[in-house]
């Protein structure tokens, strides 16, 4: 699996997803929306939003490359769902290991259902 076919949606799958999405969890400056995958699609893939209000470019930046690197590194896309995670300014105060217990928690007790 290459790591940008994770991370990289058309418009016509990003309305299909916002379209039949539920939202799944939320933490302080994160909230996890999900829907199934795509037919043909056997993978995960996660759409992080950051707008300008989160902060400067290299802090929104800073917790997208998180986001993934969490994504990727725990083999969360095994799971065939499409995850959107919106960001909030909030989000900047998380440190990295709650990013990575917020996503294993909520990607991995999805797999069983």
């Amino acid at each position: 699996m290459k790591f940008k076919e994770l991370f990289r949606f058309e418009k016509k799958e990003i309305d299909q997803v916002f379209k039949n999405a539920k939202q799944i969890d939320k933490i302080e400056g994160l909230k996890l929306l999900q829907s199934p995958a795509g037919q043909n699609q056997n993978f995960g893939k996660l759409l992080i939003i950051a707008s300008k209000k989160v902060g400067k470019a290299h802090k929104r930046n800073k917790i997208r490359r998180q986001l993934k690197s969490i994504f990727y590194q725990e083999n969360l896309f095994k799971n065939p769902v499409n995850s959107i995670i919106l960001v909030y300014k909030s989000a900047l105060n998380l440190k990295f290991e709650e990013l990575k217990e917020f996503l294993i928690k909520n990607l991995k007790i999805n797999e069983k259902n």
